[in-house]
């Protein structure tokens, strides 16, 4: 799976806020593209940019009563994320706004239906440094409580938007404002 970035050309970050990761957290990358569509962006905003290392996006449309299981390990990182689906997800009801916390074990999702995720990856670090919250580990929780983040509206003005460059201008858009400089400190509390 060779990811392209919206020009065409190899997904990759340059400048003062290169890439922390590699790109190999999917297991089972083939089985997986068979189902799922997976989408990197590595631009993001300026403001942005010391907190979010990439957008992504997956969407997937399984006949009833096909499922496929997704697995990833994942990378040391917050992943703030816009999902809708026919099916509940981490017993939540979608659509929703969602954070998944760090991840220190091997992470799987069944598909389902159809569905979609639109997303942020933060850099290791960067969503508490952004948001004043600790997030907790192994755990997907509903959004709440980032300053000036309204969580309904969010996931109706990402589901608003027809292409994943839509919603990811959005997401973009929505998390810009509240970026401060990344030398001012803030106080964490627990999400």
């Amino acid at each position: 799976m060779h990811e392209r970035d919206t020009a065409g050309r190899p997904a990759m970050s340059s400048g003062p806020w290169a890439r922390t990761a590699s790109r190999k957290g999917v297991l089972r990358p083939d089985e997986t593209a068979a189902v799922a569509g997976l989408r990197r962006v590595p631009d993001v905003s300026e403001p942005l940019a010391p907190y979010v290392e990439q957008y992504w996006s997956v969407s997937w449309d399984l006949p009833a009563p096909r499922a496929a299981r997704a697995e990833v390990l994942s990378h040391p990182c917050v992943n703030l994320t816009v999902e809708t689906g026919t099916a509940r997800r981490f017993g939540v009801d979608l659509p929703a706004a969602l954070v998944h916390g760090v991840v220190t074990r091997r992470f799987a999702v069944d598909l389902r239906g159809s569905g979609g995720v639109s997303a942020f990856k933060f850099r290791p670090g960067g969503f508490a440094a952004f948001s004043g919250r600790l997030p907790h580990r192994d755990s997907v929780r509903r959004l709440e409580g980032v300053r000036g983040l309204d969580p309904a509206r969010l996931v109706r003005e990402v589901l608003a938007q027809g292409t994943d460059d839509g919603r990811a201008a959005v997401l973009d858009a929505a998390l810009a404002p509240l970026a401060r400089s990344p030398t001012t400190r803030t106080p964490c509390s627990r999400t």
